[in-house]
């Protein structure tokens, strides 16, 4: 969970998180329905119709570009770790090849 802004006329912070890895418990249920996934289209017009609370109207331009940067993020993370997979398989294969050339090459004695 990343601290975004703090919205000082409700006293009231804003945080974005990973819903995937990690689900936050909700502080005061019995004064909030419960959460519901939008798409960011749905979000930022439901925003601009002023539906959703005013902190996330008042600050929905910058909790979509944190989500976005973060999603971004994530994908080259992502990204990079496959690399890094793909390379480490490759890696491993040419060692395989070369040991069976090399154990080709190698003469075998026994004892007398």
């Amino acid at each position: 969970m990343q601290y975004l802004v703090t919205d000082r006329d409700y006293d009231c912070d804003i945080y974005i998180c990973d819903i995937e890895r990690f689900k936050p418990r909700r502080i005061e249920p019995e004064k909030a329905g419960s959460w519901k996934h939008y798409s960011w289209r749905r979000f930022s017009k439901i925003a601009r119709q002023k539906r959703t609370i005013l902190s996330l109207t008042k600050f929905k331009d910058d909790i979509i570009r944190a989500c976005q940067f973060a999603l971004d993020m994530k994908w080259e993370n992502y990204n990079n770790t496959q690399i890094c997979r793909r390379e480490a398989k490759y890696k491993q294969k040419a060692e395989q090849l070369n040991w069976y050339k090399s154990s080709s090459n190698e003469k075998w004695y026994e004892d007398k």
